[in-house]
Parts: structure tokens; C-alpha cells; sequence
């Protein structure tokens, strides 16, 4: 399962992570037992720290079991030279 919404975090920040929970919270719920669930966020106002502890939340909540398997960011080809330019995360969860 791949969920890869646009940016939430354009204006709205507590809103954004309302809606990153509510997302990885009903992908988790439609991939099945030893499925991989890609959660990616496109927002740099939304850092990788806090998009992670987003899910771990919400899994938590629900009581949901998964591992995290990998972390991904930007591309070689797209180097990061200031803090906002790192607006790229993904986030693979194996999910039980």
C-alpha cells in the first residue's frame, strides 16, 4: 500500500499532522499481515522526526503491530543545502 498525499503542511500545521495520523492509520488498517505500507510526506514544515513519531502515535493508538524497515529522503541528484530543501521522507512499514 502506498499513500503519497500532497502537501497538508502548506498553511496549516496542526491540521497537517492530523491528517499524516489519520492516513497511516487506514493504510495500515488496508495492508494486510506482512505487507509493506509506504507512508512519504512532500512537506518541509513536517520534519522526518515528528512525520515518524506520527505513525508511532497513531499505531500505537490502534494498537497496531509493524516494523519500521527503512527510512528514504531526497536523492543523490537532489542535494539538501538548506533546511527547508529537506521536505522529501518516506517511511516503509512492515505491517503485523
Amino acid at each position: 500500500m502506498v499513500i503519497d498525499p500532497p502537501s497538508f503542511a502548506k498553511s496549516k500545521r496542526k491540521v497537517a499532522k492530523k491528517k499524516y495520523s489519520e492516513l497511516a492509520g487506514l493504510g495500515a488498517q488496508l495492508t494486510k499481515k506482512g505487507g509493506l505500507l509506504l507512508l512519504a510526506s512532500c512537506s518541509s514544515r513536517i520534519k522526518e522526526k515528528e512525520f515518524l513519531n506520527l505513525h508511532k502515535e497513531e499505531f500505537r493508538s490502534r494498537g497496531i503491530k509493524y516494523e519500521l524497515e527503512e527510512v528514504t529522503a531526497h536523492a543523490i541528484d537532489h542535494p539538501v543545502t538548506f533546511d527547508e530543501g529537506a521536505y522529501l521522507k518516506s517511511a516503509y512499514y512492515r505491517m503485523y
